[in-house]
């Protein structure tokens, strides 16, 4: 079986320049090369953006795991099996202190929704040999992911024609809002405060 590679340039980011959290602008993002990407370098391919859940960057998609292979062999796999052709896929990060940014744009976070439809998609067509048109693109994700496609679709239409919501973790207000007062009940309960509560998270 053929194998793609995959490149793990550094992405300079002007949007999350001076963000207030004070997260890195500078992101490792993983890029995969498709088996014929060296040998053929006067084609170009499809990209599909893969974005992962909360508390995960891209770099996690290429873990190693003793059962589960990593997104670059499966890609390699569906390739081979002629169940996919060949594309670039961009592994971007879009990690908060916080955990994650749901992949949008927020004062208190920080542009991420632009960062990753405009300034990844910008790079990624000028540093790879990229199809740069939106028919030739399409993005998906797992749990904040695939909310994070949803919205990347909905809210960016001109930029990719496809996309897939794994498990995407919507619906906020319900599932998540009751649980706030249920935590500083805890927090109170153990004699500390939610400022506290962050600063062990973010040292840990």
């Amino acid at each position: 079986m053929k194998k793609g590679r995959v490149v793990r340039p550094v992405l300079q980011s002007e949007l999350l320049r001076g963000n207030r959290l004070g997260d890195p602008s500078d992101r490792v993002t993983p890029v995969y090369l498709p088996p014929s990407y060296d040998e053929s370098p006067n084609r170009r391919y499809p990209m599909i953006l893969a974005i992962v859940g909360f508390t995960g960057t891209g770099r996690m998609l290429l873990n190693e795991d003793w059962f589960e292979p990593t997104l670059a062999d499966r890609v390699d796999a569906l390739i081979d099996s002629g169940e996919m052709n060949e594309a670039i896929v961009v592994m971007p990060d879009g990690a908060t202190r916080y955990g994650g940014s749901q992949y949008m744009d927020s004062a208190a976070t920080g542009p991420y929704g632009r960062y990753t439809a405009v300034e990844v998609i910008a790079w990624a067509d000028r540093e790879f040999r990229t199809i740069p048109r939106r028919e030739a693109r399409g993005v998906f994700g797992k749990s904040s992911g695939g909310y994070g496609s949803f919205r990347m679709a909905v809210d960016y239409p001109e930029v990719f024609s496809a996309f897939a919501c794994h498990s995407g973790d919507s619906a906020f207000e319900y599932c998540y809002m009751p649980e706030f007062p249920k935590a500083l009940r805890y927090l109170w309960h153990k004699n500390t405060t939610p400022k506290r509560f962050l600063d062990a998270y973010r040292s840990i």
